[in-house]
């Protein structure tokens, strides 16, 4: 018997915040409807769940939680403009959830972008418990891994949902498995783990010059690089891969960029009290990652090779890494991990210390010939991943002249920030105060705790001016408010 309630409209909502238990379906139907009455009674829902379940409609993904998604044959029984609606307002909820817990904020250190967090959105993302399923085959996580919180837990619409200490967990969030799908199929397999059509996954990969913005931004050492940073919907279909899959990639304990926990202070520590340290650069890193190399990565990580086929389409754009996609620095730290596990045997092997921030490599000893002969063999190692060094950024610098590693100073024995940047912290505290930049007030805090965070960050003095000046702008804040 068909279904008395407005099944196109029930399916809908389930495609947009699966995984979801039949009430919570209800309650987000409320919740869109801005009602506090049930819309449905319980017999018809319950109805329609058998149903649509009868038909392939839906499918049971946790039978210990009652959580149910949308099928593919569920998606195609919506009809075009639902569908693309339950693409569109998924993507936009998937966006939120993940960027109320990454989203990180500007810093002299990190110098990464974020986006703000999501004003509807307010929880953070977990440390996740003992998930439903073990994972798949394949190597195993080098730390612990995150999960994004169901929707319905996020708006509090589920029966648990206020109750934190027992989020329910999936492997891949819409599903405990991977989907074994062949060839173009692949496409279906994750497209169903993210909870959206194959179509629009599909386009996003034979059109991704659409979506990107792409502008220029200056070198600190002159010159410019193109920044392609992703827009809002595949850049969302990127951290997912990020964290669902990529996460399981090897990462090399000497390699210390792009990383929790970690920042270049902990990479140049490693070169503290040494007479010679190296510094080398990668030439143009992330445009020498081609989709191939991306593809054999995933498979040798054990992923589908079917599935590491799409997934590479989807993080790739003119067959490179892009400089702005989430997915990109995951993909540069894994794909030199062989490249790094060789140079800290050859290191150890000569008594020199090596680490790597992205593409910067420092080695550091007390024998000078010694790093010219590291020098060569890791240009030799380059040449293998089919990168090389850029000599003009190439230098062995001597504990008599300032040695900076990722742009700190490492010399006499303490960490300091290079003196170049202080300068340039000083000319722009100067600026700003003699400008009354009260709009820059919030980087000015950011590079004042970065220098604090120093044991020796700046003079006595310096600090103080600069204290002086975020009060004397946060003073005129004050004073237009009133």
């Amino acid at each position: 018997m068909h279904p008395t309630i407005n099944l196109k409209a029930y399916l809908w909502a389930l495609g947009v915040i699966q995984p979801a238990k039949p009430e919570e379906v209800h309650n987000f139907l409320k919740f869109m409807s801005n009602s506090s009455n049930d819309i449905y009674e319980p017999s018809a829902v319950s109805e329609a769940i058998e149903y649509s379940s009868e038909h392939q409609f839906i499918e049971l993904v946790s039978k210990k939680n009652n959580l149910y998604v949308l099928s593919l044959t569920g998606g195609e029984f919506l009809g075009k403009q639902l569908r693309l609606l339950r693409d569109k307002n998924r993507l936009l909820l998937l966006k939120s959830l993940r960027n109320d817990n990454f989203n990180l904020e500007e810093s002299p250190e990190q110098e990464m972008d974020g986006a703000s967090p999501s004003s509807m959105f307010r929880s953070s993302l977990k440390e996740a418990p003992r998930p439903e399923e073990s994972l798949s085959p394949g190597p195993l996580p080098q730390s612990q891994r995150f999960f994004w919180p169901r929707v319905s837990e996020q708006l509090r619409i589920g029966s648990n949902s206020g109750d934190s200490s027992t989020p329910i967990k999936l492997n891949y969030y819409s599903r405990n498995k991977i989907p074994n799908k062949t060839g173009a199929a692949a496409f279906d397999s994750l497209a169903e783990l993210i909870g959206v059509s194959p179509r629009l996954l599909s386009s996003m990969a034979k059109s991704p010059a659409k979506q990107y913005r792409s502008f220029s931004m200056a070198k600190k050492s002159g010159g410019s690089r193109v920044i392609n940073s992703p827009r809002a919907f595949i850049k969302t279909v990127q951290y997912w891969i990020s964290d669902y899959i990529l996460y399981r990639l090897k990462i090399h304990d000497n390699c210390f960029s792009y990383r929790k926990g970690l920042s270049i202070k902990d990479n140049a520590r490693l070169h503290l009290n040494k007479k010679y340290v190296l510094c080398l650069d990668i030439e143009s890193f992330f445009d020498n990652i081609n989709r191939n190399n991306v593809v054999n990565l995933l498979i040798n990580h054990g992923v589908d090779g079917n599935l590491s086929n799409v997934i590479s389409y989807l993080i790739t754009l003119n067959d490179k890494l892009p400089q702005g996609a989430p997915s990109s620095p995951i993909i540069s730290n894994a794909y030199l991990y062989e490249f790094d596990r060789i140079m800290t045997e050859i290191s150890i092997g000569h008594e020199v210390v090596y680490s790597r921030y992205a593409d910067d490599l420092t080695f550091s000893c007390h024998d000078k010939s010694t790093l010219e002969t590291i020098k060569y063999i890791a240009g030799q190692k380059l040449n293998d991943a089919n990168l090389k060094i850029k000599e003009s950024k190439t230098r062995i610098l001597s504990e008599h002249n300032s040695q900076v590693v990722t742009g700190i100073a490492v010399n006499n024995g303490e960490l300091r920030p290079s003196r170049k940047f202080r300068n340039r912290i000083r000319i722009i505290f100067y600026q700003a105060r003699l400008n009354g930049d009260v709009g820059k007030l919030s980087i000015l805090r950011g590079y004042l705790n970065y220098l604090t965070s120093f044991d020796n960050g700046d003079t006595y003095g310096n600090l103080e001016k600069y204290k002086s000046t975020i009060s004397y702008l946060q003073e005129l804040i004050n004073s237009q408010v009133s």
